[in-house]
């Protein structure tokens, strides 16, 4: 039994059935860069840029190598990154929630 909240249903109504709904499990990553001024970017090194090559690597993880037949959900639900509009952060994180059955069908990266 599942009790969760579903946007796609009114206020005050309870829905029963085989509706579908992800685990609450998930792993924080940190991509650790060196921070510089916007202004000088070959100084620093860009968790920016790496995170977002990690995001579209997971995408394509779950695109190409796994059972299309299967249901496989990867949602990031969660990309920070720094403070100030022209300065390269130190650091930048994400976060991501598979559920159990996926975590163990879902083959590993060679």
């Amino acid at each position: 039994m599942v009790i969760h909240v579903d946007s796609t249903r009114a206020t005050g109504n309870i829905a029963y059935g085989t509706q579908c709904n992800a685990s609450v499990y998930g792993f924080k990553i940190t991509l650790k860069g060196k921070g510089t001024h916007g202004a000088m970017p070959q100084d620093g090194i860009d968790p920016i840029n790496a995170g977002v090559h990690l995001y579209l690597g997971l995408q394509e993880l779950i695109a190409r190598e796994c059972n299309p037949c299967q249901d496989v959900v990867l949602t990031i639900g969660q990309f920070s990154a720094g403070n100030t509009a022209n300065v390269i952060p130190n650091q930048t994180d994400s976060a991501r929630t598979p559920s159990p059955s996926q975590r163990q069908s879902t083959p590993a990266r060679r």
